[in-house]
């Protein structure tokens, strides 16, 4: 049963995303999201890092995903439970912005990922919240990036 699950999550399509989300927006996610879900597919240690394949999946599928202006434009995205799961996608973090200045600022937290790798990194961050790995970090420069190095470590070596 589990292989069957694992195998229909595989092949499943991003989740939709609000109507009305630019076409651009909508196009950098699926491309963030089918990376992660390969990573998540390919790579064990990625996997069992988030409690194996099948929760790992069933927890990227799980949140309702949205682009939002949010304050800080270090953040990629943030993830909030309130009733239902959600996942907020900043449109002036670095998951939609090409800017240098944002990619350069990754950089210097060691982080030296653009593009594609980048935005699966955030929503990977943003998995080990919705599976309750990951405690709040909003506010916590350190605890994020300690988390974010985790995801790193586990999923893109």
């Amino acid at each position: 049963a589990t292989a069957g699950a694992i195998f229909a999550l595989s092949i499943k399509p991003p989740p939709e995303l609000p109507k009305g989300t630019p076409v651009r927006y909508q196009r950098i996610f699926r491309d963030a999201f089918e990376d992660a879900k390969r990573r998540i597919l390919d790579k064990p240690e990625c996997a069992k890092f988030f409690g194996g394949r099948l929760k790992a999946l069933e927890g990227l599928y799980k949140p309702e995903y949205r682009f939002l202006p949010l304050e800080k434009s270090s953040v990629g995205a943030a993830t909030y439970k309130n009733g239902r799961i959600s996942v907020f996608v900043n449109t002036k973090g670095p998951f939609v912005s090409d800017t240098m200045s944002i990619q350069e600022k990754m950089k210097i937290f060691g982080i030296a990922l653009t593009g594609t790798p980048l935005r699966s990194l955030i929503l990977l961050h943003e998995l080990g919240h919705v599976r309750g790995i990951f405690k709040r970090d909003v506010d916590d420069l350190a605890l994020n990036l300690k988390y974010t190095k985790q995801v790193l470590d586990h999923c893109f070596k």
